[in-house]
């Protein structure tokens, strides 16, 4: 057998057993295949993980960004309701006194 053939095959053709090396070898294959499926899913439990471990601080962000853009916006509503109460209260006593007879 050329030496090409034994550089790509792990089977020695020149041994007897070589029924016994192909199902040795298949056997290898699979136990090989069963520990990289076994290493993707616990890899995809961990992103998983990961990933709502960051979802759940994203919530808490989000919520805390939401409840301060509420807490300002009621703060501007206040201000705006003082500055107009403050500015109709001016306008009705500019009015009154202009109504009122000059002795």
């Amino acid at each position: 057998m050329d030496q090409r053939a034994k550089k790509y095959s792990d089977i020695d053709y020149e041994e007897e057993d070589i029924i016994g090396q192909i199902n040795k070898r298949f056997k290898q294959t699979k136990q090989g295949l069963i520990d990289d499926i076994a290493s993707s899913i616990e890899s995809v439990a961990k992103s998983t993980k990961s990933i709502s471990e960051n979802h759940a601080v994203f919530l808490e962000v989000n919520k805390a960004l939401t409840l301060f853009l509420l807490e300002t916006e009621r703060k501007k509503k206040e201000i705006n309701f003082a500055q107009t109460t403050s500015t109709s209260s001016v306008q009705e006593r500019l009015e009154n006194t202009s109504l009122e007879p000059t002795s």
